[in-house]
């Protein structure tokens, strides 16, 4: 792999986040290490590859890594982390503002609100569900 995270990165890395955990006391699957998880994250965004294609090589997935960050954004770790991850890129050679990532998503507003109206697909045509509740 050639996108290897730099040790340097994981002691300072370490530092900001919660030890691992052993299993619960019902017991269970352990949790993927923090090591293991940052590793993965590196690896995306060094290698600019969807946390879905992530080697198993690894040994976590990048669905794993995809669902941890929420759980550092809620302990309030996330921006500490994040800075962290850029200052580590940018000393690596790995950042470059020459690259920009872009994601979005559209939301319908089913509750509608005091300034919408007809579309003009649907302006003037009947509702098609005629169910009565």
């Amino acid at each position: 792999m050639d996108a290897e995270m730099p040790e340097e990165f994981y002691m300072e890395a370490k530092n900001i986040l919660p030890p691992d955990g052993p299993p619960g006391p019902q017991g269970g699957r352990p949790r993927v290490p923090n090591r293991t998880v940052l590793a993965v994250l590196w690896y995306v965004l060094v290698a600019g590859v969807r946390c879905k294609d992530v080697p198993r090589a690894f040994g976590g997935s990048g669905r794993t890594a995809h669902r941890r960050l929420p759980y550092w954004q809620k302990l309030g770790l996330f921006g500490s982390l994040h800075q962290l991850f850029l200052d580590a890129l940018r000393r690596a050679g790995k950042l470059s503002a020459d690259t920009v990532i872009l994601d979005s998503f559209h939301v319908r507003a089913h509750g509608g609100g005091e300034r919408t109206g007809p579309t003009p697909q649907t302006a003037g045509k009947r509702a098609r569900n005629t169910r009565s509740w």
